[in-house]
């Protein structure tokens, strides 16, 4: 699959727009910036990682299930995607304090 972000991309105003990397909430994405007008597009993909993180960010309940003697955690899809979480992946947890806990990857 071809990245968009390979190509050229023009302004609406008919300038070659140039690529520079952006630091929005924490993460960098890439876009395009035209120098005459102004105008700043993110590249789709990227823009659509800073709408799933914002949406995260603010916490999501998720279901504590069983499995054996086990208790599980789902974490779900759109979190497991942004992470890159699948199958198999370790995660090491952690007690914060008595209410939290923390997984890193």
């Amino acid at each position: 699959m071809r990245d968009i972000f390979n190509g050229d991309m023009k302004c609406g105003c008919g300038e070659k727009m140039d690529k520079k990397k952006l630091k929005i909430n924490g993460i960098y994405v890439r876009a395009w910036y035209c120098g005459k007008c102004k105008e700043e597009v993110l590249h789709p993909d990227d823009a659509q990682k800073v709408l799933i993180l914002n949406k995260l960010r603010h916490g999501r309940p998720v279901k504590v299930g069983s499995l054996g003697k086990r208790l599980v955690v789902t974490i779900p899809s759109e979190l497991a995607r942004f992470l890159s979480i699948r199958k198999g992946s370790i995660v090491n947890a952690k007690l914060n304090n008595d209410r939290e806990i923390i997984l890193t990857l």
